[in-house]
């Protein structure tokens, strides 16, 4: 991307772009698979323990977790990008 041109600006925020893009497809792959899992296991346990136990879903929770995931993903991007944006021409060309 330097060799073509692109400022050191930019190329810090295609890299902290795509950390919050990847940390937003786990979160998502999270939220809709842990419905069905929290559930199946609520039940295992109130059978394992003959128990009857009650199963309700925290959308704040969920609400919660994106926001912690996003902090996560922008904080852990900055290095990468940082060092990705520091990259010379020279060096990006010499190591193709």
């Amino acid at each position: 991307m330097r060799a073509i041109g692109a400022s050191h600006r930019s190329i810090f925020g295609i890299f902290i772009t795509e950390g919050v893009v990847i940390g937003l497809m786990a979160w998502a792959l999270g939220a809709i698979a842990s419905w069905p899992i929290s559930l199946l296991l609520t039940q295992a346990l109130s059978t394992a323990m003959n128990i009857p136990l009650s199963y309700t879903f925290s959308f704040a929770g969920v609400g919660i977790w994106l926001v912690s995931v996003l902090v996560i993903a922008v904080v852990a991007s900055l290095l990468p990008s940082w060092r990705a944006s520091q990259v010379s021409v020279r060096d990006a060309i010499a190591y193709e």
